[in-house]
């Protein structure tokens, strides 16, 4: 977008914080639909985000069938910042819509279509308008990313405003950490399972993707869960903070605008109201102004925590020679302590089971036998049906897939690009001029290249500078 194609913004406020935009020229020479000629005369006494819903609720119904195929750029796209042309060119767009006929579009006929359904236009209620966003961000997403990137966060905000049922978001990323933080506050309370799935919510899918804890899922919750429970008590006995504050973040309260960067005019004028999302995730209206209330989920309290369950993971490995080991993050000694005698207890009480087992039935060996093999074939991937865990050797030589170049041979030629650049700090601006959110790369790199670093080698679109050095090898191998 050239910067001709709007103005800067000189001012913000909540109710009409949108950019003045050009108005294209106006032919006089075709003759213009009834509806239209309405609402351009209303641009005469009223302007902002209150025009823009007037002249919504006008246009709610209306319907048009104009062939126009220019493109329509709009930093704000409004009715009033549109040409007549482009204008009827949109209601022709969204009258297909509507019937079905789902076509790609101007990027800004996409958004001001969102920007109606976030006034209800067009919808019986709230709840109807939340469903049209929710579809609408996955069928136009197919065409257009973008789209979805936004309604991500307007679809919250949007349950909030309208004070909708919160359960509509309980399979946001958000809310799932929120549920498992929260099992982690009552860990007195809760059981080693309800635990157990806390943390993998938490360390997002890294430990389920642990070879050792497929091979062994009942000592690796034994002891993760064990774990945890003495670092909680190690921290309230003697330490001033939390061990949550210290591994997950704190909590804090801060002002929010609700439906930043849209096009958006307040209906309902809240003095105060308070909406809870999660058991720790509230929104408060105070005097007109909107707070949340919620944890911080801190990068680097995470990587604290990832080091954590990584350690126990390694020494887990080590304690039965597992064929597969990995680098130990933690090198606290209460905490290495802690793990240690954790890994014993379980290795004791299994003991302890096994002796009691004297009046175990002979006859029921070959079952008991089979059932286990079934459970372990659940949890194993293909490559690793075909290791031999029960003779674990370990060797100087490293395979080509163990040594990296087949997770670097997985990059594509962007991510590759987008490594290379991180590592010699030049500019990822092209990105935006190929469509690219960064964001999106940084998740494949990190996935496709988990399995080398057992860790995420991007956080927030940087490089982890312990692994510089062996990304710019993989890179040139």
């Amino acid at each position: 977008m050239s910067n001709g194609d709007y103005r800067n913004r000189t001012s913000w406020s909540y109710d009409n914080y949108y950019s003045d935009e050009p108005i294209a020229p106006r032919s006089a020479d075709e003759p213009l639909p009834e509806m239209i000629r309405t609402i351009r005369s209303l641009e005469k006494s009223s302007s902002g985000n209150q025009l823009f819903l007037q002249q919504a609720l006008l246009l709610a119904n209306y319907e048009d069938d104009y062939e126009y195929n220019k493109e329509v750029i709009r930093y704000y796209p409004t009715y009033q910042a549109l040409s007549n042309k482009e204008l009827r060119a949109y209601f022709s767009w969204r009258t297909k819509w509507r019937n079905g006929d789902q076509q790609e579009t101007s990027l800004s006929f996409a958004f001001l279509y969102i920007y109606e359904l976030l006034h209800l236009i067009g919808c019986s209620n709230a709840q109807d308008a939340y469903e049209k966003l929710k579809n609408f961000s996955h069928d136009y997403g197919i065409f257009n990313s973008v789209v979805t990137t936004y309604l991500k966060k307007w679809l919250m905000d949007f349950v909030v405003y309208y004070e909708l049922d919160h359960n509509l978001l309980a399979d946001r990323e958000e809310i799932i950490k929120d549920n498992a933080l929260f099992t982690l506050q009552k860990m007195q309370v809760e059981t080693d399972e309800e635990i157990f799935q806390a943390v993998l919510e938490l360390t997002d899918s890294v430990l389920k993707k642990s070879r050792f804890y497929k091979q062994y899922p009942e000592i690796t919750q034994s002891v993760v869960v064990g774990t945890l429970r003495k670092i909680e008590k190690h921290f309230a006995e003697k330490c001033q903070k939390t061990w949550l504050s210290n591994y997950i973040g704190d909590f804090y309260k801060q002002p929010v605008r609700l439906f930043e960067n849209a096009v958006f005019c307040k209906q309902h004028y809240k003095k105060e109201a308070k909406v809870k999302l999660s058991a720790l995730r509230y929104y408060y209206c105070v005097k007109g102004r909107w707070f949340l209330h919620c944890c911080y989920y801190d990068s680097a309290c995470r990587k604290r925590f990832l080091n954590l369950i990584r350690t126990i993971d390694s020494m887990l490995r080590d304690s039965v020679n597992f064929p597969h080991p990995i680098q130990a993050k933690v090198k606290t000694k209460w905490v290495i302590e802690t793990i240690k005698e954790e890994i014993k207890k379980y290795q004791e009480e299994k003991q302890k089971a096994e002796k009691k087992k004297l009046n175990l039935d002979l006859s029921q060996l070959g079952s008991i036998r089979s059932n286990s093999e079934v459970t372990r074939e659940k949890l194993l991937t293909d490559e690793e049906k075909e290791e031999n865990f029960s003779a674990p050797v370990f060797s100087a030589a490293v395979s080509e897939s163990e040594n990296g170049s087949e997770g670097f041979n997985s990059l594509t030629q962007q991510e590759k690009r987008y490594l290379k650049c991180l590592l010699e700090g030049s500019s990822v601006n092209w990105t935006s001029a190929e469509g690219i959110l960064p964001s999106l790369l940084c998740d494949s790199i990190n996935e496709k290249l988990y399995e080398i670093f057992e860790d995420t080698v991007l956080e927030n679109g940087e490089l982890i500078e312990d692994y510089r050095e062996e990304l710019r090898k993989g890179l040139q191998s």
